[in-house]
């Protein structure tokens, strides 16, 4: 196993990702800290790491339903910039598909 996959998969067993934030139509949790009022108070549900391993899941249901395209979107929360490049970063990691 070459050196980078070894260093991805200790950080993909370092990342929890509960199952009480998917719903059938969405995800919906606290969202990571915000960056200009941060509450370190309240445990984000979902952080940019957690999106990553996400899009990786997504992206290999998709390479394996031999799809081509996916439509990402998100709200103007300034957590969403991150979660969004997350995301997109795990399911490019999978594979090469296109960004509409």
């Amino acid at each position: 196993m070459e050196q980078g996959m070894q260093k991805e998969q200790l950080l993909i067993n370092d990342i929890e990702v509960s199952p009480e934030i998917f719903r059938s139509y969405d995800i919906r949790g606290v969202a990571d800290i915000d960056p200009l009022y941060p509450d370190f108070k309240r445990k984000p549900d979902l952080t940019a790491r957690q999106a990553w391993l996400i899009g990786k899941a997504y992206g290999t249901w998709i390479k394996r339903s031999s799809g081509s395209k996916i439509v990402i979107g998100r709200d103007n929360r300034r957590t969403s910039l991150d979660l969004a490049a997350g995301f997109i970063v795990g399911v490019f990691r999978q594979l090469t598909i296109s960004l509409v």
